[in-house]
């Protein structure tokens, strides 16, 4: 048992033997921490939640849900709830009984407040009914379409077109992010309107230009991540944009989180097939520049999701040429690649010692779609009914952000 989940096993205990008067205070504290900026301080608060949630009633499991729904429509900025809340609220809707999901994806996809939508997009895989999940998956579908033909419309983006373009972008990676573990459904005429959209954007943007603000920065990480599910979808002149776009944000030594979701990009390359074009030389030129960019990096995290993108797309792709173009100029590379699928540990260069190879590793949790809910666990669907308990005043407590 790790330090963390001794902790944890001994708060839960402790919490469990409260009071029922006592449950509201204990509820105000969770919700403090779990909106801290210490990192532990939120997990510890969210896997305590969930736990208090298991160990009440069904009842009480939909009122904390409402609540956090309710929370988040209240905090700014309006188009961006807060991430610990949304994952929070993801982890408690797979503990709703199932005639609690269908009343929450009712209420919710009634409008399409963002809130709304971001809540119904991550929390697709929670749902114990598979044709809740195909409704949600079609409702949260057409609605992000139908915007983003809106936004697309427009000649120049404000700051209000951004933030519901990231809101689009965000909740289509939710839904396309999990084609892999769950059967989705995304009506054929949605998808190819998602698509032809999706190039238009590509075609009417500068990827350089988006490199100024962290509002623009996160249209073109989700852009790029989005794109990365539709690769088999897009034109070739699109993807010649793509990688022209993402080169010259290479070359201005981008954010970390940005390259990182360029790697997942190079992950994905190996399934397309470029057909044969007076183009397709140098599209493969600066596909195997963006791969030797990101293993040449020093950044150790980027370093390292690169020999993994690397690996997988030797594995996949059908332009050979570009595997050993990657590292036939870079000494000592090809031996890194070797050891990276032999599972060698990694050896560092010089006198660097154990302990400043662990300083200069950034210490954050990187999901698929580098925001997603990762953490969260599966728990049964519907919760087990154990000791009910009332909630006190929960539609009227007042909450107070730092």
């Amino acid at each position: 048992m790790t330090l963390y989940e001794n902790c944890c096993t001994r708060v839960c205990g402790f919490l469990g033997s409260l009071t029922t008067k006592l449950f509201n205070k204990a509820e105000e504290v969770l919700l403090e921490n779990i909106l801290s900026h210490d990192l532990w301080c939120r997990l510890l608060a969210e896997d305590v939640w969930c736990f208090l949630v298991r160990y009440g009633s069904a009842d009480l499991c939909r009122d904390q849900v409402n609540f956090l729904v309710e929370l988040m429509k209240q905090s700014p900025p309006a188009f961006q709830p807060p991430s610990p809340l949304l994952s929070l609220t993801v982890r408690l809707i797979k503990c709703l009984a199932p005639e609690h999901q269908a009343e929450l994806t009712q209420s919710l996809g009634a409008s399409d407040d963002p809130v709304s939508l971001r809540v119904l997009a991550s929390c697709v895989q929670g749902f114990s009914d598979p044709g809740l999940c195909q409704g949600v998956i079609h409702s949260v579908s057409e609605i992000c379409s139908w915007l983003l033909r809106e936004i697309t419309t427009t000649e120049e983006y404000t700051q209000e077109d951004l933030h519901r373009l990231v809101l689009c972008l965000s909740c289509l990676c939710e839904l396309l992010g999990q084609n892999d573990t769950i059967p989705l459904a995304v009506q054929p005429h949605v998808t190819s309107s998602i698509t032809d959209t999706i190039g238009r954007l590509w075609k009417g943007i500068v990827a350089s230009d988006w490199l100024n603000t962290s509002l623009s920065l996160q249209c073109l990480g989700k852009l790029i991540l989005l794109s990365s599910y539709l690769l088999l979808s897009l034109d070739n002149d699109v993807l010649d944009k793509i990688l022209t776009g993402m080169s010259s944000c290479v070359q201005q030594e981008s954010s970390v989180h940005l390259h990182l979701t360029l790697v997942y990009f190079l992950r994905s390359f190996g399934k397309v097939r470029l057909p044969a074009s007076p183009e397709q030389p140098q599209m493969l030129k600066r596909l195997s520049d963006l791969f030797v960019a990101t293993l040449t990096s020093s950044d150790l995290f980027i370093y390292h999701h690169g020999l993994s993108a690397f690996t997988k797309f030797a594995e996949e792709t059908l332009h050979e040429a570009v595997v050993p173009s990657c590292i036939e100029d870079q000494p000592g590379l090809q031996d890194c690649v070797v050891q990276f699928i032999n599972k060698s540990p990694y050896t560092c260069s010089g006198e660097l010692s154990r302990l400043d190879f662990l300083r200069i590793v950034p210490p954050c949790r990187i999901g698929v779609d580098m925001d997603s809910d990762s953490g969260v666990s599966d728990h049964q669907s519907g919760p087990s009914s154990k000791r009910p308990r009332l909630m006190e005043n929960v539609n009227h407590r007042q909450v107070s952000q730092q």
